[in-house]
């Protein structure tokens, strides 16, 4: 499972993700696992939700074979002829076209940051089952966050704590004051949720650690998109 939290505010888009990969609830980790990347249309793409499959020997319970890696999905949207010509919507459709036959078995949502025509563009795709269920985006004039998660409370509650809101807010109020959050607090914010999330789930039974490792980011404006943590560095 993953934590992934995405950020739209007046100046930028902040995608966030955590790097362990773990197969259902067990304590089968890897905490390099690379969740996000940049596009050669400067479209930053992330993944999460079920995103490994073990097959194990059923005599010896040992991992014998792993299949979903992300990277092979990500070489091929990058080295498709023009990709760095290609808009949003050409690298949506991509995503629907090459990508749902891959997420058979799966439930996994893409996360899609970019600059466009002088606005900020996300969208949030839900694929289950080797099929494109709906696209979830922030409207193109309007500001707001996008995560997903094992445990939704649990994520929108640290929101909050790190926000310094009421407890009753809803969703639109804490979009509201997201929005007066510099670029700066944005990144910070976005940090300490995640961070937050992976120490809660510590002191947790090992099988339920499904988030952690390095924490990496990325920074969308009308300008430019960059890495701000990269593999657990900053940029």
């Amino acid at each position: 499972m993953t934590v992934a939290l995405n950020v739209k505010g007046k100046d930028s888009i902040i995608m966030a993700i955590d790097s362990r990969a773990s197969w259902k609830n067990t304590p089968v980790h890897n905490d390099q696992c690379k969740k996000i990347f940049i596009l050669p249309n400067k479209v930053a793409i992330s993944f999460s939700g079920s995103l490994t499959r073990f097959i194990f020997n059923k005599d010896t319970n040992e991992v014998i074979s792993r299949y979903m890696d992300i990277n092979d999905l990500v070489y091929g949207l990058e080295h498709y002829p023009n990709s760095e010509k290609m808009t949003i919507n050409d690298t949506i459709e991509y995503v629907i076209r090459k990508f749902c036959s891959y997420f058979t078995g799966f439930t996994t949502q893409i996360h899609l940051g970019g600059s466009e025509g002088g606005k900020l563009v996300f969208v949030s795709m839900e694929f289950k089952d080797g099929e494109h269920i709906k696209n979830y985006p922030i409207p193109l004039n309007e500001y707001g966050f996008r995560f997903s998660g094992s445990d939704h409370e649990q994520i929108f509650s640290n929101m909050i704590k790190f926000s310094g809101q009421n407890p009753t807010i809803s969703n639109d109020e804490l979009a509201a004051a997201l929005i007066q959050k510099s670029n700066n607090e944005l990144i910070e914010f976005v940090y300490n949720v995640i961070a937050e999330v992976i120490k809660e789930n510590v002191n947790k039974s090992k099988e339920l650690q499904t988030v952690g490792g390095n924490i990496d980011i990325v920074q969308i404006t009308k300008d430019e998109t960059v890495w701000v943590r990269s593999d657990g560095r900053n940029m």
